[in-house]
């Protein structure tokens, strides 16, 4: 599932190639081949990077934790399509001597908008594409796990149906929250202090502020390239910080009557 950032190149690649070749918005007639792909390559690549950084900032900064992670990823769309606006002007006017105006502006910037959210529901819908083929994940035992008991929590109306409540972990992967469950997994636009939030009361605790596990499902600690890692039923090895260690440990000790010295 880990495909955020080479997926991010093809997607970056793709737009350069099809700016390149089909030279919109009257580029493909006034410029070369090669001040177009360079063209290209420049507006497409700034525009991402302040996409990524502003989508980032969105779904991590605790300031703007009182938003949904919907709304905080429009509106970090829109805001980082200004900077991109900005590089699109001075390669007009490098490129084309193009006479810049606020009308043009914000064309531009209106332009690069629709693009930025366009490509982050293809991102979205790729990450559920790719949780809906994960298909079924073992427990711990090798069978598919019944789901015990739960407390009821708001976290779980995020989930399509099928995947159960039989939480295994929590992972941020790029912008998006990968839920696996004993039954199978799901991807969702959330920030993961918001889904830890929605969790009050269910059995787990988050070991890194990328991962969140599920007691029932950690089966041991293990040290492992200089750092600490909680192993899972189902095979899976997740970073622990430093500062999570022992009250994993202590936790883990709780719930099985005996010291845990990983």
């Amino acid at each position: 599932m880990r495909f955020g950032w080479k997926r991010k190149t093809i997607t970056l690649g793709t737009l350069v190639v099809i700016g390149t070749m089909t030279g919109p918005f009257g580029t493909f007639t006034d410029l070369t081949l090669l001040n177009r792909f360079v063209y290209w390559l420049v507006a497409c690549a700034a525009c991402s990077f302040f996409m990524n950084i502003g989508i980032y900032l969105a779904l991590t900064h605790p300031q703007i934790g009182r938003f949904s992670a919907l709304l905080g990823m429009v509106a970090a769309v829109l805001l980082a399509a200004m900077p991109g606006t900005l590089v699109v002007m001075v390669l007009e006017f490098l490129f084309r001597a193009t006479t810049l105006t606020p009308a043009f502006a914000f064309k531009v910037w209106a332009f690069i908008s629709v693009i930025g959210l366009a490509v982050a529901q293809v991102d979205y819908m790729l990450f559920r594409a790719e949780a809906d083929r994960s298909g079924t994940v073992p427990a711990a035992d090798g069978t598919e796990a019944s789901a015990p008991d739960r407390p009821e929590c708001a976290f779980f109306r995020n989930l399509r149906p099928g995947v159960g409540r039989d939480l295994v972990s929590l992972s941020m992967h790029d912008h998006y929250l990968e839920v696996v469950t004993a039954s199978g997994r799901d991807m969702i636009l959330k920030r993961m202090r918001d889904a830890v939030s929605e969790l009050d009361g269910y059995p787990g605790l988050r070991i890194h502020r990328s991962h969140w596990v599920a007691l029932d499902a950690v089966v041991d600690i293990e040290r492992e390239s200089g750092g600490v890692r909680a192993v899972l039923g189902d095979g899976r090895r997740l970073p622990v910080s430093r500062a999570k260690v022992s009250e994993l440990r202590e936790v883990l000790s709780m719930r099985d009557g005996r010291a845990i010295s990983g």
